[in-house]
């Protein structure tokens, strides 16, 4: 088992500080987060979701990304994951993310689910979803990148057993599962040992942090 850090969580580091905070504390990679800085947001406080400094702006020229990577190198660091927001399912940013992961050596990157809050039917956000992800696999084979998606909460993916009904239309070598059993405390809960073995050679990453279920 090997263990990274997803930059989401260090938002008060910037990637040359992140490196060598991963390095000291003997982890084996870096998932990197793809997301740019909202305008206006680079006054705030550091903060996960808006001035996060430990993020890959997607507008980057090639040549400017490829510190990242270098970076990661230089501390006997592996680039895991490009991490990027996806749920409007839009391909042309997922084959950006594609090919970004291959420059810069990334295993895998995070695809895109659709979302769910009640107002549109499951079933047609499950077959939009589902046709994106048979493009997703055909992009991962051309780049060599796995795509992955997570199990996440709000959308029609929360569990291992809803993620597993779609990937499971595509080959385990191309398309896997992200599972994180915190964003299942939120919403998607089962018995974890029942979902891994569900997921099977669909597992390709599992995401680790602090959740509780609390009663207001």
């Amino acid at each position: 088992m090997k263990l990274s850090v997803f930059t989401v969580v260090t938002p008060d580091l910037t990637p040359e500080e992140l490196v060598l905070a991963a390095k000291e504390a003997g982890l084996d990679g870096v998932e990197w987060r793809f997301k740019e800085v909202p305008p206006g947001a680079a006054s705030e406080k550091p903060s996960f979701w808006s001035n996060n400094l430990c993020s890959i702006d997607p507008s980057l020229p090639a040549d400017q990304m490829q510190k990242f990577k270098d970076l990661a190198l230089a501390q006997g660091l592996e680039v895991v994951s490009i991490t990027p927001y996806l749920n409007h399912l839009d391909l042309k940013d997922t084959e950006h993310v594609f090919r970004t992961a291959r420059e810069l050596g990334a295993k895998m990157i995070r695809l895109g689910v659709a979302g769910y809050n009640g107002t549109s039917d499951y079933n047609e956000l499950y077959d939009k979803t589902l046709r994106y992800l048979k493009e997703a696999e055909q992009m991962a084979k051309q780049y060599g990148v796995k795509g992955i998606i997570e199990t996440h909460h709000g959308t029609i993916a929360p569990s291992a057993g809803l993620a597993h009904r779609l990937v499971s239309h595509c080959s385990p070598d191309h398309i896997g599962v992200l599972y994180d059993p915190g964003n299942m405390i939120h919403e998607g809960f089962e018995h974890s040992r029942m979902g891994l073995q569900l997921l099977g050679p669909y597992l390709a990453h599992v995401h680790i942090k602090n959740a509780e279920w609390v009663r207001e």
